[in-house]
């Protein structure tokens, strides 16, 4: 189980990121830290935070950003769906105009 100050320290990390700040860590994403944490390190997630933050490139405007992604989540979602998604990525898999192929897709074409 996650301690406390784990919980504290992945708030304040994800708040340091500016993204969608949180005052309080809501039971949900309180949860979902100690489900995250059965499966990744901290300092993992910490990684994916990081690479969350170097996509979304807030504070610029569209023409600015360099990345695809544009989609937001609250710390709840980001645990959720992007700690999976973005685990053992880089950045320039999500510049513009590079392409993402789904580990489904490339399992398809190795058996056709």
């Amino acid at each position: 189980m996650a301690t406390a100050s784990q919980k504290k320290e992945l708030l304040e990390y994800w708040n340091s990121k500016k993204l969608i700040q949180h005052r309080v860590l809501a039971t949900e994403a309180s949860n979902q830290i100690t489900i995250t944490l059965k499966s990744y390190t901290m300092e993992e997630v910490k990684g994916m935070m990081d690479l969350y933050a170097t996509i979304l490139e807030p504070g610029l405007s569209e023409e600015e950003k360099q990345y695809f992604w544009t989609h937001r989540w609250n710390l709840y979602e980001f645990l959720k769906r992007g700690v999976p998604k973005f685990y053992g990525q880089e950045a320039s898999s999500y510049k513009k105009g590079h392409r993402v192929e789904s580990a489904e897709a490339i399992v398809f074409k190795r058996t056709k």
